[in-house]
């Protein structure tokens, strides 16, 4: 008989399997060049493998995060569902090192990176990149890049794109004691309105409260809040992995006609999957224990990128000029492994020269005072 102490280790375990995977996903979607292959008309076939891995299966990586975030707020198992003032507080306090430094530090390494790169000769190689480095574009760049005072709009991401993730969580976790309170009254009924205007991708485009962040941040905390046994429930769903490769494979085919509905689909479906293939590797101690212990470089590695990631595939199409579906898809994977291969080797640096440094970089900073 499994007790509610295994299911609380297998829930730890899952989430520590994981971690690593969704954050190299997270690149994987950075490194498409879909784009690149249609202004050249050529390369079918390798277009539709890179929709298929970075917008279809990766596209489950950032969700999947905010359900972990969401869960992880209230404790595993609801432990501590009925959160008081006090417990509020510890909460954010530790969250400020584990995620306000982080946002900070990298956007503002960002913003140094953006400014030194309009002073040098490299720019004449990316004409589309024309900036006017001034106050302005210094304090966007912790918000919405270049359109600060534009709360409204289509897209709004931090000079470190992937950052937004990280600033979406910090205000859904200081609104969680309001999600607590709409748990109390609304129970499980509030997620039907959210989950049917996520498929139909209705929903106002506002920096910091995107709709995908706080669905699943709120999955999460259902899940916590109602001690839901989500593992046993989830160990169930075997075939889902199949349900999800097939709803992948149909976006992938009819394409665009089908969105938003068949990627909010693809979405829901894949973020299961995932969960389901991680409660089953989650089994094997070795493994959750070496996927673990490479958390911190993940979230580095998920930090970095986007830094490079732009320039990388300039570099690498420029030298390389594919023509072919097979000279494409080599080019994708050289740039996924080049982003892991520098970031790896900084990360390794800083982690030999600058430890403490590297640690309000990736959030495992603990002040004395802390400790």
């Amino acid at each position: 008989m499994i007790n509610e102490g295994m299911i609380a280790k297998r829930i730890s375990d899952t989430i520590s399997t994981m971690r690593f995977p969704l954050l190299l996903m997270v690149v994987l979607i950075h490194c498409s060049l879909r784009y690149k292959i249609g202004a050249s008309g050529s390369g079918y076939i390798a277009e539709n493998v890179m929709y298929f891995v970075s917008f279809c299966v990766c596209s489950i990586a950032v969700p999947t995060y905010f359900l972990m975030s969401g869960y992880l707020f209230f404790g595993i198992m609801g432990k501590n569902r009925n959160i008081s003032l006090k417990e509020y507080g510890n909460k954010l306090r530790k969250r400020f090192f584990r995620l306000l430094i982080p946002y900070l530090l990298w956007n503002l390494i960002g913003f140094c990176m953006m400014a030194l790169f309009m002073e040098t000769s490299l720019k004449r190689f990316f004409p589309g990149l024309n900036l006017t480095i001034d106050f302005k574009y210094f304090i966007s760049c912790f918000w919405s890049v270049g359109d600060l005072f534009t709360f409204f709009q289509t897209a709004g991401a931090p000079v470190d794109a992937p950052m937004w993730f990280v600033r979406d969580l910090i205000i859904l976790t200081l609104l969680s004691p309001l999600i607590a309170l709409i748990y109390k009254y609304l129970k499980f009924w509030i997620l039907i309105p959210l989950t049917v205007l996520f498929i139909l991708g209705i929903w106002p485009h506002v920096v910091g409260f995107s709709l995908t962040g706080i669905l699943f941040y709120m999955f999460g905390a259902y899940f916590s809040i109602s001690q839901s046994k989500i593992i046993p429930q989830m160990s169930k769903l075997w075939w889902m992995p199949f349900v999800a490769v097939i709803v992948f494979t149909v976006e992938t085919w009819i394409r665009p006609s089908g969105y938003p509905y068949i990627h909010s689909f693809s979405i829901l479906t894949g973020s299961v999957a995932f969960i389901y293939i991680a409660i089953q590797v989650s089994k094997h101690e070795r493994v959750v224990k070496k996927l673990s212990a490479l958390g911190n470089l993940g979230f580095f590695i998920f930090a970095f990128h986007m830094l490079i990631s732009s320039e990388t595939a300039t570099i690498i199409c420029r030298i390389l000029k594919p023509a072919t579906n097979l000279g494409w898809l080599g080019c994708y994977m050289l740039m996924f492994l080049t982003l892991i291969f520098v970031s790896t080797v900084l990360y390794l640096g800083l982690k030999k020269l600058l430890p403490g440094f590297l640690s309000l970089l990736v959030g495992t900073f603990k002040p004395a005072l802390t400790k």
